[in-house]
């Protein structure tokens, strides 16, 4: 993460599952205190980023594969104890190219793993254990539709609501 982030406030962190032929691609950190850890493609949504758009977006970045969402596998919330940190995880499922491109520098190599072999990994292995849910929910079969997250850029008067000009009812 090459950003300055004050985490005394929860996050959203977007991202998403790839399958392909009953393998889930991981990609592992290149830096930082999760260095050499194994993870979903997922980071910090951007202010004023739709969700999904922003879950693509760390798609690419991260694996170097084109990306479309298609559906929104889940939303997990959960305390990393360790860090004191707490994610809100919007995580979504979708079609990915074939080609893949150059990775993020924040990623050092991407890798298919089997659903058991995820689920042996320990917190030694992956950067959070939640993951593991996603991939239980993914075999599911639990999919919710991409429109369950509204998007609204909100005006009053016709300027942004957001807009610290503007006096608050």
């Amino acid at each position: 993460m090459d950003k300055n982030f004050n985490f005394k406030q929860p996050f959203i962190v977007v991202g998403g599952l790839l399958e392909k032929g009953g393998k889930y691609l991981l990609v592992k950190e290149s830096g930082g205190p999760d260095k050499g850890k194994w993870n979903i493609p997922a980071g910090i949504l951007d202010m004023g980023e739709n969700p999904v758009e922003g879950a693509a977006r760390e798609i690419r970045e991260e694996t170097g594969f084109d990306f479309e969402a298609t559906n929104i596998l889940g939303i997990y919330a959960g305390h990393k104890v360790n860090s004191g940190t707490y994610a809100v995880k919007v995580i979504v499922v979708g079609k990915f190219g074939n080609e893949q491109n150059e990775l993020h520098h924040d990623i050092s190599e991407t890798k298919w793993f089997s659903k058991d072999e995820i689920l042996a990994m320990g917190p030694e292995t992956l950067r959070t254990v939640d993951i593991k849910d996603m991939f239980e929910d993914y075999e599911a079969g639990i999919r919710y539709p991409l429109d369950l997250i509204k998007k609204e850029d909100y005006k009053i008067n016709g300027k942004d609501y957001f807009d610290k000009s503007i006096k608050k009812l």
